[in-house]
């Protein structure tokens, strides 16, 4: 369900779809919880309700994905249909980068280089970087070879930085 067949094109119906997805999600699946709660954030198919959005994912993070961790601690992170808790927002995306989730090790990466959640951790956040670029996430390569080539959290080393620059522009 959520197409619409005209001729050789099938338009997708995204309120249909989002209705599909909230039907499953209520029903315990997991997947459909941690997309409804995008759905939700981003307005896709529904109106945007970040609050409700992060009900979703709670309930998915609950259930398991690892997807909807670090959606919601993101969500606490930056105070999005939450009240701010960078402690509790941190510990989600830590757990999810920790069980091997490469968004979540770029997200955790980025909030240790920033300061965002604390005082800055630099070679903490080239770790992370490592991480997530190991899975050829192409932000978390980007910023790594960064900072090889700037020794930001790290050694300089601009023969590491070549080579991951060259894996981005494979993976593009």
């Amino acid at each position: 369900g959520g197409g619409v067949e005209r001729g050789d094109v099938k338009q997708v119906d995204l309120r249909k779809q989002f209705e599909w997805c909230l039907k499953a999600a209520k029903q315990g699946h997991v997947a459909a919880q941690h997309n409804a709660g995008v759905a939700l954030m981003d307005g896709t198919g529904i109106d945007s309700d970040p609050a409700q959005a992060v009900d979703w994912y709670r309930k998915a993070a609950l259930g398991g994905s690892l997807e909807a961790k670090c959606n919601l601690g993101m969500c606490f992170i930056q105070a999005t249909g939450v009240a701010e808790d960078k402690l509790e927002g941190v510990a989600l995306v830590r757990t999810a980068a920790e069980a091997g989730y490469d968004l979540a090790q770029f997200n955790l990466a980025v909030c240790l280089g920033t300061g965002l959640c604390g005082a800055p951790d630099e070679p903490q956040s080239v770790e992370w970087l490592r991480k997530s670029a190991d899975q050829a996430f192409v932000p978390a390569m980007e910023q790594l070879a960064t900072a090889l080539r700037d020794g930001r959290g790290c050694a300089e080393n601009t023969l590491e930085a070549d080579a991951w620059e060259a894996k981005v522009a494979r993976a593009r």
